[in-house]
Formats: structure tokens, sequence, C-alpha cells
């Protein structure tokens, strides 16, 4: 494969197929060229993600993209009303041509009101036809003898009386006939008789009688007051007193006090019960530039190009390194201080630079007290590409680390150290340092080594910071 900028960009993007990856990783290896323009896109990124627009440009941008979306927002709305009338419109046109269409198929006339005739219009309706029975006919009354001749008086016939007519009311034929009038019987009638309920039987139980002899005591004789053992009032030998007949039970069991519950010495940072929060981290100012890194091993770990993982630790969590004491495998150092590992400086230059001697070199922090210790971050000398081998780090309560040791990071895979052989990667050095999950290892010394790196075979340390909770 020959350079190919197009080709490194889409391999430093992440877009190459696994194939196509690693015939790029093979020619980088191979081809300072192309290492030094990965490097150049990196920094390029570094930089693009450290810049910050000016508030100016950002508030008119929020601005504008406020006012667009308002004006989408009003035009999805009148969209849904206009969309909605037309569906509506559509709907009721449907509903009159199926209803016009269903009575022409279906044949039903229209049934229209009765035409009346408009002679016979306003001719008013013949009366109700009256029958008026006949006279009953009287016995013939005797004939009335003529009148005595003479000066007798004459008596006048009383007059006839007429017989009483009586009216009937034909109905008409289309009148509607009346209703039956439905007898209702009578209030006295419709009372109703009840059967009496029997009355429920209840079955009263008597307590046992309780047979009891009076007590007869002295008239001078005050009753003492109550013991305090028993609650009850002390009445003399004398004297007798009432035993009640009563059904014998059996005691219950003595209560048995219950044991007061002994509270466990527990570590102030169980972190298992207390909120995790992102751990966060200062970092230094990154270095552009340097000599590409001419080292490959099957352990060392590839370089994602992207911001690590967060992690999370403890609530309360903090540095408990920062100006603690610091001592050394190397008594004489080539440059810097000790005090420089726990300054606060990260930074590349020499003013914040401890530089140990050739082979296995180690520093030593003490916390001061026993810790539970959850993320450790370590800054080698970041200012160039390089690896640093063997990198061993150990947490323990004895100083000598002769005792109990727990071992939290450990890239070593041959045991070139002497401190046994490690799983982890090796990694190139860079402005964010080694982040380290301690998973709440517990001690109070941290102890970190080293066997110099691909530059040279010096030990270098910038700056070490120790997050945990003390213990009580």
């Amino acid at each position: 494969m020959t350079c190919d900028e197009a080709k490194l960009s889409e391999y430093f993007d992440n877009e190459l197929a696994p194939d196509e990856r690693r015939i790029v990783e093979h020619h980088i290896d191979s081809c300072p060229t192309c290492r030094l323009t990965l490097g150049s896109f990196a920094r390029v990124r570094t930089s693009m993600k450290a810049y910050k627009a000016p508030e100016e440009i950002v508030a008119v941008l929020q601005e504008r993209l406020l006012a667009q979306r308002g004006i989408a927002v009003r035009q999805r709305r009148m969209r849904r009303l206009a969309w909605t009338a037309a569906a509506a419109l559509a709907a009721t046109v449907i509903v009159v041509l199926a209803s016009v269409l269903g009575s022409r198929d279906s044949g039903d006339s229209v049934q229209l009101p009765p035409v009346r005739d408009i002679a016979t219009a306003n001719t008013p309706e013949p009366p109700p036809i009256l029958q008026v029975p006949k006279a009953e006919e009287t016995p013939s009354s005797p004939p009335t003898p003529p009148a005595p001749e003479g000066n007798a008086p004459v008596e006048a016939a009383a007059p006839e009386q007429p017989a009483s007519r009586e009216e009937t009311y034909e109905p008409r034929p289309d009148a509607v006939p009346e209703k039956p009038v439905k007898k209702v019987p009578s209030p006295e009638r419709m009372v109703n008789v009840e059967k009496p309920k029997p009355a429920p039987v209840v079955t009263r139980v008597r307590p046992p009688k309780v047979e009891t002899q009076p007590v007869t005591l002295p008239a001078a004789h005050s009753p003492e007051p109550p013991s305090e053992e028993t609650g009850h009032e002390t009445v003399p030998d004398d004297t007798p007193i009432p035993v009640p007949q009563l059904p014998q039970e059996s005691a219950p069991p003595p209560l048995v006090p219950a044991q007061p519950e002994t509270e466990l010495e527990a570590p102030s940072v169980p972190h298992t019960r207390m909120a995790m929060v992102e751990l966060k981290l200062e970092l230094p100012q990154p270095f552009f530039g340097g000599t590409p890194l001419d080292y490959f091993s099957p352990n060392l770990e590839e370089n994602a190009f992207k911001a690590r993982s967060p992690l999370l630790v403890p609530e309360g969590t903090r540095n408990l390194a920062r100006g603690k004491a610091v001592i050394s495998s190397d008594n004489a150092p080539r440059l810097g201080e000790l005090s420089f590992v726990t300054d606060g400086e990260k930074g590349y230059q020499k003013d914040y630079l401890l530089e140990l001697g050739a082979g296995v070199q180690w520093v030593q922090i003490d916390l001061e007290k026993t810790s539970a210790i959850y993320a450790i971050v370590l800054w080698h000398f970041h200012a160039n590409n390089r690896v640093y081998f063997d990198v061993v780090v150990q947490v323990s309560d004895d100083p000598g680390f002769t005792g109990e040791v727990t071992t939290i990071y450990n890239n070593d895979i041959d045991n070139s150290a002497g401190l046994g052989v490690g799983k982890d990667k090796e990694y190139v050095e860079t402005y964010e340092g080694r982040l380290i999950d301690a998973k709440g290892a517990k001690g109070r010394y941290v102890r970190l080594y080293s066997r110099g790196n691909t530059t040279d075979k010096t030990n270098h340390y910038t700056e070490v910071e120790v997050f945990g909770i003390p213990y009580h």
C-alpha cells in the first residue's frame, strides 16, 4: 500500500472494513509519514473540541432556530386543519349521496298528506242527529161528563203533563271510543295482611357463678399499699381471702427478654449503599508534536481516537493524594523532586517532572489513613508519544508491601519486573493520563512501578491522583 491521505482519514474516522483496516495499520507501522499525518488529525480534533464559539453568535443562532421552529409548527397546524376540513366535507358528501341513492333503489313512494276538496273545505260539518223517541201512550182517560145544566159549577180539567222525553246521543262513526273505566278497589280492600315473622331466638350464655366468701376486716385496720413486686394489695394473714373457683389453665411459658442487637463495625464508605456519580478530572494542557512512536507489541492497546468512557464512583470520593508524602526506590532522583508527584501540577514541562534512574523503580504515597480507593490516575511524561514498560500499581496497609498487597494494575506480561504476570494492556502516554479503576481496594499506601520506556531507560512521573474515601 502507498501513502493515501484519504485512506488515512477513513481509518481515523473508523469507516474502513476490517480487512482494509488491517492493511492500513500494517502500512502505518512501517511509514513514519503516515503516523505524523494521523497525529495531525488527532491534534485538529482536539483543538476543535477545545474551541468555543462566541456567545453573541450562539445567541443569534438560537434565535433563528427558534423562529424557524415556530414557523414550521404553524405550517404543520395549518396543513392539519386543511386536511381535517377536507375529510369532513368528503364524508358529508358521501353520506348525502348514499342516502339519495338508497331511496331510489328501494322504490318507496313518498307519502304525501291527503288533499282536501276546496268545495267542501269551508262547509260546516252537519250537527249530530238526535233521535227523539215517541211519547209513551197513556191509558185513555174517562170521558168528560157533560156539563150540568143550570148553575152547577164546572171543574176545569187539569192540563195534561207532557211526557218526559229522553234524548239519546248517537256517536259519530269516526269518533274515538271512550276508554273503559277501570275500577279501582277502595283503599280499605287494598290492605295487605302480612304474616308476622317469628322472633329470632337469642341464646344467652350466662357466666359461671363464682362463689366467694365475704372478707371480714377489723374496723381499725387500714389496707397496706400495693407491693412493688406483685402490684396487688397485701392482706394480713388472719383475714380470710375469697378464693374464686375458676377452671385451671396451664400457665403461659415465661417470657425471655430479647437480647440487644450488637452493632457490627462497618466501614464508613460502603459504596454499595451510596449514590454513584461520575468522576470529574482536571486534565493538563495537551502537547501537539513530537517524534512518531516506532514501537509495536502484541500487548499494546489500540488507539481508539475517541474520548474514554466515564468512571462512576461513590458520592463523596475525593483526591486523597494531594500534598501527601512520597518516597521512592531511587534516593537520588536525576531530575525534579518527589513532592512533584502529589503537588497538583500535571504539565509536561521539566519544572513539574520527576525522573528516576534506569531499571525497575517505584514511588510510594502515604495517604495517612486506611481508605477505600476507587480510582487512580497516573501521568508519566506525556510530551511525546512513548510507552512505559511494566507499569504495576499496588495498594497495601503495610508500608513495606510485604504483608497483604492488592494489585489493581499490571501490564507486565512476561514478569520481567518480578511482580507477577499481568493481564492489562500497554498504552501510549497522553495528556489524559491513565485512569485505573481500583474497585474500592482497601489500603493506606499506594506504590507504582515502571521499568523504562520506548525512548530511554529512565522512569518519569508528573502527577498521581488517588481518589477514595477514608475509613473511620
